[in-house]
């Protein structure tokens, strides 16, 4: 059953003073029952119309969260119409603490808010390195309410104003806001959260449902993370969530590419690292935090059963067969042995290994059994055609042929090529200097000296010391080229060391100088010389 709501929309900004006519509240971020305790406490005692104070108002307070924000960020609610429109009235209030705790009177019952401020960031261990903005829908039916702001209102709120500029009653909007994106968001493995939104707290109750606002949280963190590599992911996020918020809108469904955006991303969260960061930082600010069960909104393998529930995390097992009763399904029954070799030292103990070279989450995005680290087509099952993302695939450009993820790039990481997102595709020419990196099919940075230098200009020039832009090619096949001013021909040089190679990479190579410079060593291979 809904409790009280207030709509709001919300943008938190940095701000150092106290807005004139804002409560501030003594309570934090803490059990959902803190900060109605202190609403109750400081609303108006006096009797007027329908449930508000006399004066039409009532005293909203509540905590702004992803994680928390800190002290010093503001909260502006603005009304709305009965059919979800400004009126050109605003509230603004100020975040008092680094719990991200706020209070204002409101006199209206149908408000938007829009929030900008830096934020406790649960995957990185860090805050922020820009503002985040969240935003909420609510709705206020007493004289007193405790608003949460997170992740979740905010990926509820454009749908939910939708619906109520449509014509729904603000409080049946939020509630089918809220059960189109639980179904919608591939995070929870099957949960359904039985409180509203805005009553879900990161430094809640424990309980699964402010597990599963963290979930949301730590996964939209995860994906943010991975587009920015070692950068901040402040903007990756904020663009995350408005696009998923944009793409609710109209519908309240997700489009599948978006969706999958969220499905992989989960996969990689790191629940202990979470909940030790969030107990870390909850220490620095003197704040109980009960751990909420994480495990249980992620399946790591994907097989349909949640990690807090499987008995064999990391292995496909959806029967979870256990034949000796001992707790450890029978897909795991010899991955536990200490004894078993690691040969790629990940933790993850052959024969359950999906591929040998370091990938402790073991994805394996289109589930053939190897996992993502080792694939060179990991969106295709292997022996099927589809989507692939090897750099000579000139037809291709390595783009997806479905157009599922458009655009997309292949990037070298740790355990070979992979798809990388959306990427700039306008081709660098072949040996000219690599500034800023070389992007696009057929070209790709080496470092210095790897490439030969030319004798005569003609264009750019690679000269002695410069790192340049090279191309991959097919070892055996004459396709680096010969003369146009080299000192020497390129060369196409084996790109893995033998029995390294991703399947169906054996015979990538790049073009490079094999009679001087690093990749003239000895039995040099291109992925270790050119940089």
């Amino acid at each position: 059953m809904r409790q009280s709501w207030v709509v709001v929309g919300l943008v938190v900004s940095c701000t150092g003073a106290t807005p004139a006519g804002s409560g501030e509240t003594s309570s934090g971020g803490g059990g959902s029952g803190s900060d109605a305790d202190s609403a109750s406490a400081g609303s108006s005692s006096t009797a007027g119309s329908g449930d508000s104070g006399a004066d039409g108002s009532a005293h909203v307070v509540g905590v702004v969260e992803k994680g928390p924000f800190i002290l010093g960020s503001s909260v502006t609610l603005a009304l709305l119409d009965d059919g979800g429109s400004p009126t050109g009235l605003s509230f603004p209030a100020q975040v008092t603490d680094d719990r991200g705790s706020y209070a204002v009177d409101l006199p209206g019952t149908l408000a938007a808010a829009s929030a900008s401020g830096f934020a406790y960031d649960e995957v990185g261990g860090a805050l922020s390195g820009a503002p985040i903005q969240l935003d909420a829908v609510v709705v206020v039916e007493g004289p007193a309410l405790e608003q949460r702001i997170n992740v979740l209102t905010d990926l509820q709120a454009d749908r939910a104003r939708a619906l109520i500029a449509a014509g729904t009653a603000p409080a049946s909007a939020l509630d089918q806001a809220q059960d189109e994106l639980v179904a919608a968001l591939p995070i929870g493995v099957g949960y359904v959260p039985t409180a509203a939104f805005e009553t879900l707290g990161v430094y809640g109750d424990g309980d699964l449902d402010n597990a599963y606002v963290v979930a949301v949280g730590a996964a939209a963190l995860q994906a943010a993370h991975e587009q920015a590599g070692e950068g901040d992911a402040s903007a990756q996020l904020q663009a995350l969530v408005n696009a998923t918020a944009i793409d609710l809108a109209d519908d309240g469904a997700l489009q599948p590419q978006r969706a999958q955006i969220w499905h992989l991303a989960g996969q990689h969260v790191d629940t202990t690292l979470v909940l030790a960061n969030l107990q870390s930082h909850a220490q620095q600010l003197g704040v109980p935090f009960s751990a909420p069960p994480l495990a249980a909104m992620f399946d790591h393998d994907d097989d349909g059963v949640d990690d807090e529930l499987d008995n064999c995390v990391g292995v496909v097992n959806p029967d979870q067969a256990d034949a000796n009763g001992d707790g450890e399904g029978d897909a795991c029954a010899n991955c536990s042995d200490p004894s078993l070799p690691d040969g790629d030292g990940d933790g993850i103990r052959e024969p359950c290994d999906n591929c040998m070279s370091p990938n402790v989450d073991q994805v394996d995005g289109d589930d053939d059994g190897i996992g993502n680290a080792c694939d060179s087509c990991p969106m295709t099952p292997e022996g099927e055609s589809g989507p692939c993302c090897d750099p000579r695939a000139a037809a291709s450009w390595c783009r997806e042929p479905d157009g599922a993820i458009p655009n997309t790039g292949c990037n070298d990481g740790p355990g070979g090529f992979t798809c990388n997102g959306l990427v700039d595709l306008g081709l660098n020419g072949y040996g000219d200097d690599c500034i800023g990196g070389c992007f696009g099919y057929g070209a790709t940075c080496v470092g210095a000296g790897a490439f030969p230098a030319r004798t005569v200009a003609t264009g750019s020039s690679c000269d002695d010391g410069e790192a340049c832009c090279s191309k991959y090619c097919t070892v055996g096949a004459n396709t680096c080229g010969n003369g146009d001013g080299y000192v020497a021909p390129p060369t196409c040089l084996q790109y893995y060391p033998d029995g390294e190679a991703p399947t169906g990479l054996e015979t990538l190579g790049i073009c490079v100088d094999t009679t001087q410079g690093p990749c003239a060593a000895p039995g040099a291979t291109g992925r270790i010389c050119a940089g």
